[in-house]
């Protein structure tokens, strides 16, 4: 069976769950409900094979695989804000430095 695909949301979802540490701070720091933060976060979970996030105590905090994939979302979107810098900054005719 393939796997199911992630995108930015996904990571999106699970890096603030892992940096707060729970669902409910995650959806309300990105202004959406639990259930969707819930929902994109088991997505990523199956899509790559491993669980990300265990719970101890009150919080989620993120499994091995977890940080791992932190640490990725985390150079993604750093990526994704030079890129919309670069966007910005782009001249017609003019190479684009990334």
């Amino acid at each position: 069976m393939p796997k199911a695909p992630f995108d930015f949301d996904h990571l999106r979802y699970f890096e603030a769950v892992a940096r707060l540490g729970s669902v409910t701070a995650a959806a309300r720091a990105l202004g959406v409900t639990q259930p969707t933060v819930s929902v994109q976060v088991r997505a990523l979970e199956r899509a790559l094979g491993v669980p990300l996030l265990e719970p101890r105590g009150r919080r989620l905090l993120p499994t091995e695989a977890g940080r791992a994939v932190a640490g990725f979302a985390a150079e993604i979107f750093r990526l994704g804000d030079e890129l919309e810098q670069a966007a910005h900054g782009w001249i017609p005719g003019r190479p684009v430095r990334l």
